[in-house]
């Protein structure tokens, strides 16, 4: 388990699919769960959402209602994903893009007394390049 204050026992994660990221690499080296919460995919593809690669590209038609159908329809796979990984957590970080902090923060308040964010992107140590 990670200790910085607080046991974790559970990370959870929005990352590229088929490709191992730091946080999973780190789960594993000290033995802690790890889920990654984004849609796969195969299922991306079974409901209609095209790959991440070709949404937000200059050029593209995607209309502003098409992408915010599919950040729904992603964000409701994420929290199911997040509420079917909690059982047994008692303490869990999750690493999600800054827009889905507050349905996260609220599904994740029916499990947890608490529940904290933390924005990365506002910190002095952040490229702001990478937003």
């Amino acid at each position: 388990m990670l200790h910085y204050g607080r046991s974790v026992d559970l990370i959870c994660e929005e990352a590229q699919h088929g490709a191992e990221s730091i946080a999973e690499t780190l789960a594993d080296q000290e033995h802690i769960r790890y889920r990654n919460i984004d849609i796969p995919p195969r299922r991306r593809a079974e409901i209609g959402i095209p790959p991440v690669d070709t949404i937000d590209v200059p050029g593209s038609e995607i209309t502003p209602e098409q992408l915010a159908n599919w950040n729904a329809l992603r964000e409701s796979h994420m929290v199911q994903e997040l509420l079917g990984a909690v059982a047994g957590a008692r303490a869990m970080i999750v690493i999600c893009g800054v827009s889905h902090m507050p349905t996260f923060a609220q599904a994740l308040g029916t499990k947890f007394a608490r529940v904290e964010r933390h924005d990365v992107t506002r910190l002095d140590w952040f490229d702001k390049a990478l937003l």
